[in-house]
Parts: C-alpha cells; sequence; structure tokens
C-alpha cells in the first residue's frame, strides 16, 4: 500500500517558489492507485509501462499517455509540501485535480476522481522516470501550432506614423522611440514602452497567424485588447523596416526602425 501523509506536513515560504519550472518531460511507467477504505490509505492496483509526455507551463499542464489525445488543464500552483525527505511543489487545477512534483526525483503525483461526500480524492495516478525531453516542444507545436507560448522578445523602433482615414493616407514619419516586448507572459501579452516614457500591457486575445503581404513580405498578425479597453489588430512583420502596425478599423499607428 502506498503511504502518503493525508494530513501532516510542513508548508514553506511562498517566496521560496518563482514559478513552474517550464519545459517538457518524458516517462516510461505509470501506477494507478485506488482509496482503500478499510486500510484508511491508498492501494496500487496497476502498475503499467507507458509512454507519457507532460508540457509545464506557467499557467497550464499538459500531458499524453501513451497513444491517447493530449489532455489540457490550468492549473495555479498552492505551495511547498514535505513528505519523509521529498519536496512537492503542489498546483491545483480548475477540476479541483491536485498535482504534487518532484523535480528532484522526477515524479509527478496526480489525484483526481474528487469524492464530496469522503472529501478525498479517491484515485491516484503516479508517473515515473521522468526526464527533461524538449523535443516534445516541437512534436506539441507542429500538432497544434498556435497553442505554445513563443519565447520572450523585445523589438525597437525609432519612427511613427498615423493612418487618416479622412486623407486615405499615412503621415509623415515622426521621431519616436517605442519599445515592444512580445510574449512576457505565459498568455503572450505585449508590453509597450511608449516614447513618453509610458508602459502599457496589451492583451492577447487571439491566436497568431501567419500571412505574407502581395509583395511576399512575411508578418505575423493577432487580436489584442489596449489600455483603453478598445480591440485591435497587432501585426508585426519580419523585417523591422516595415514595422508594426496597431490597427483600429479605419484608423491605424505605424512603427517602424530606420
Amino acid at each position: 500500500m502506498l503511504k502518503i501523509p493525508i494530513i501532516f506536513f510542513f508548508l514553506l515560504n511562498y517566496c521560496a517558489y518563482s514559478q513552474v519550472r517550464s519545459s517538457a518531460y518524458r516517462g516510461d511507467m505509470v501506477e494507478e492507485y485506488i482509496w482503500d477504505k478499510t486500510k484508511v490509505g491508498y492501494t496500487s492496483v496497476d502498475k503499467i509501462p507507458m509512454t507519457t509526455k507532460i508540457i509545464f507551463a506557467k499557467e497550464k499542464i499538459r500531458l499524453k499517455k501513451g497513444t491517447s489525445d493530449w489532455r489540457q488543464n490550468i492549473w495555479e500552483f498552492s505551495k511547498i509540501e514535505l513528505f519523509g525527505d521529498k519536496q512537492y511543489y503542489v498546483y491545483y487545477d480548475e477540476r479541483r485535480q491536485k498535482i504534487l512534483i518532484d523535480y528532484n526525483v522526477s515524479e509527478i503525483v496526480y489525484y483526481y476522481n474528487w469524492d464530496i461526500q469522503t472529501e478525498r480524492h479517491l484515485n491516484i495516478a503516479t508517473y515515473r522516470n521522468l526526464r527533461e525531453d524538449k523535443s516534445i516542444l516541437d512534436e506539441f507545436q507542429k500538432q497544434f501550432p498556435s497553442n505554445l507560448p513563443s519565447e520572450k522578445f523585445r523589438i525597437d523602433y525609432n519612427k511613427v506614423a498615423f493612418y487618416k482615414n479622412e486623407i486615405k493616407d499615412w503621415t509623415d514619419l515622426e521621431d519616436g522611440l517605442n519599445t515592444f516586448v512580445i510574449n512576457i507572459n505565459n498568455n503572450g501579452d505585449i508590453m509597450h514602452i511608449k516614447a513618453n516614457g509610458k508602459n502599457v500591457i496589451y492583451r492577447k486575445l487571439s491566436g497568431v497567424e501567419k500571412g505574407n503581404t502581395s509583395r511576399g513580405e512575411p508578418y505575423q498578425i493577432l487580436k489584442a485588447l489596449d489600455d483603453d479597453g478598445d480591440i485591435f489588430s497587432f501585426q508585426i512583420f519580419n523585417d523591422p523596416q516595415l514595422g508594426l502596425k496597431m490597427i483600429y478599423g479605419n484608423t491605424a499607428i505605424l512603427f517602424v526602425k530606420r
């Protein structure tokens, strides 16, 4: 029978935790447990050699067991628990499932099937022999190209122009240093440090679409929410001289590097 402490644990200072160690892991063993009322503990019922693929991100955990489809859960860090000599990072997802991660021995303990009457999880799946394997990120991204967060990057533009609907044309380029930091968090939000020094955040609302202009110039575009609560299209070109556009219906702002 699996001896997992149910009540007693030490709660470490929250400051000891910064964020989930975002990466991908591959395992080769899953052990299933059920709650045994007579023994007042969890009993092992199956031990299955099985390839598991797991992706950690700040706000989500993604899991693939064997040949099954990928599953995704939104999770939130709760605390750090000590069970004997093992230290577990504890998370809860939107379905009240409890996830314990031991980064030292590469093990995940997944509590699920919450029972209201007994106020406990009736099942546990333990994923063992995990090892970091970043090739899983590439594999997942090929299957779901818009679901994985991209790396954070910064780009500076020193010129700005405005499209005026009343004249159906762009104004002349003006001096103005504007900095954008793309993918500042797991949602892919955008930070804009304006020429006047004001710092604002644009909330990403959609997936990223890739395209090319009629001249073959590649770009990426998404929907975002600005600091005034208005929705706009955020279009960024691969070529910084073509720049970045914030498009609001019949008006737009252009940032370029010259």
